[in-house]
């Protein structure tokens, strides 16, 4: 019983960094919890265990809608996955070693006709999903969709991905 007590008090004495819409971080193994609060945002997690080198990506949409005067490639899928699996690959990623842990993609109430018709989320979530299929990444997990909000961590020292939802501390 005291091992459990000492190891939840280690994860929650690591460092915590938040990952915002847009962006993401690269990581080889420097001890820190990354994360990222998705509600219709789609985060996916990357790690290549034998090389040390892993990073969390939060993508706001599915595709850019046209040139926006702030052109910001890693807010959406189509742009962003591609950029932060090239950026894992230059931090020493194999992309044959790597695994993916994808979560988000949520309805979030209150909810129109429209929002149901678009389901941006679903359609970041299939893109990413087409993007990882064509690179040969297995998906290790996924837990998408549904009605609320979700935390997405991922632990730079173990390589391990957890969803839970978000008003969980």
């Amino acid at each position: 019983m005291g091992d459990a007590i000492l190891e939840a008090t280690e994860i929650t004495s690591k460092t915590r960094r938040q990952i915002n819409a847009g962006s993401y971080v690269i990581s080889n193994g420097k001890s820190q919890i990354l994360e990222a609060y998705l509600g219709t945002c789609v985060g996916v997690s990357l790690c290549d265990r034998q090389a040390n080198v892993g990073g969390l990506i939060h993508l706001l949409l599915p595709e850019p809608t046209g040139m926006q005067k702030d052109w910001q490639p890693a807010l959406y899928a189509t742009t962003g996955l591609p950029l932060f699996l090239q950026d894992l690959k230059e931090a020493g990623a194999s992309k044959e070693e790597l695994t993916a842990f994808i979560a988000g993609g949520a309805l979030i109430g209150p909810l129109s006709e429209e929002d149901l018709v678009l389901n941006i989320g679903g359609c970041t979530t299939e893109i990413v999903e087409e993007i990882l299929h064509r690179e040969g990444i297995p998906v290790y997990k996924s837990e998408t969709g549904g009605y609320f909000s979700c935390r997405l961590n991922l632990n730079t020292e173990t390589w391990e991905s957890h969803v839970e939802p978000a008003g969980i501390s």
